[in-house]
């Protein structure tokens, strides 16, 4: 019988399996994640380990450890044995050998689901984790989001550079809480969002700042003044340019108490007619300059020089 084995120097790497890094991976706890990349190590150097000792080195508890191998464990990549209350052996399984089965949502066919999941995996360009496709399905049963929701919603996040399944979740609760149900509605959102973007990009170039990077804070103070205080998008320019000629500085609480004050049928302040920086009274340069004829100065001195004044 032959044996095949590697020599005394082991194998120089640990293959790490494709469906694992696009399926599993960016899903899992980093923690988790350490435990099993070094069980993988292991595997593939013909180690035993101690399980103290490993989590020693990983710089974690052993309950930690235990912890990660029990998720690994529902996900199905391994199996263990333990005998005595003791874990004995640890067995990994193959990624591409996992038979996921993902829960079907109400009122829709299975080959409509794979169709979804398919289009979905086109766009991001790499397979879906069990975990996604499962977030997905739940989208459609808890938000009664039609089918083609969360295709347009992965789509709106690659936009924005997002497709963290956290991020896409906060998407879905939004678009949710917003009246959205179904692909029409998507496109009415999108389009009311779009000129909310328009009056933002507006409002930061009025005020000389940088539209591209629009604080999250100063959005919120602007969809007030729109949904709460009914100003147009004239009222808040206007407002803007009362504030730089006023105070000649970006301020939004200046901004804000002028469109109250406008609300509240009060005067607004009007614009200076030059903006700038005016120099205090006590400055040098605020005060009226004389002219010196200087050769008139020592005239004037010798005079009183020769008098004994």
């Amino acid at each position: 019988m032959l044996e095949f084995r590697f020599d005394e120097s082991g194998i120089g790497s640990t293959p790490v399996s494709n469906a694992f890094i696009t399926g599993y991976l960016p899903d899992a706890p980093g923690e988790y994640i350490k435990v099993y990349m070094l069980g993988l190590y292991l595997l593939y150097q013909g180690i035993k380990m101690d399980i103290r000792d490993i989590s020693k080195m990983l710089g974690m508890d052993t309950d930690t450890f235990h912890k990660a191998l029990d998720y690994w464990a529902s996900q199905g990549l391994i199996q263990y044995k333990s005998s005595g209350g003791n874990i004995c052996s640890i067995i990994y399984i193959s990624p591409e050998s996992v038979n996921y089965t993902h829960q079907k949502a109400d009122g829709y066919e299975t080959s409509e689901m794979e169709s979804m999941f398919e289009y979905i995996e086109n766009q991001l360009g790499r397979p879906l984790s069990p975990k996604e496709m499962d977030t997905f399905l739940e989208w459609l049963d808890k938000y009664g989001f039609s089918l083609e929701i969360p295709a347009l919603l992965v789509e709106y996040c690659l936009q924005k550079k997002k497709t963290n399944l956290n991020y896409m979740s906060k998407v879905a609760q939004g678009w949710y809480d917003a009246g959205i149900r179904n692909g029409y509605d998507v496109e009415e959102h999108l389009q009311s969002e779009e000129k909310r973007w328009n009056i933002y990009r507006k409002v930061y170039q009025a005020l000389g700042l940088n539209p591209d990077e629009i604080a999250e804070a100063h959005k919120n103070m602007i969809n007030q003044w729109m949904d709460e205080q009914n100003a147009s998008e004239d009222d808040i320019l206007e407002a803007c340019n009362v504030c730089i000629m006023n105070i000649n500085k970006p301020n939004f609480n200046y901004i804000n108490k002028v469109i109250t004050n406008k609300g509240n049928g009060k005067p607004v302040s009007k614009p200076k007619t030059a903006a700038g920086f005016v120099a205090p009274k006590h400055y040098f340069n605020s005060y009226n300059q004389r002219s010196y004829d200087v050769k008139e100065l020592e005239k004037r001195l010798l005079e009183r020089s020769g008098s004994g004044e």
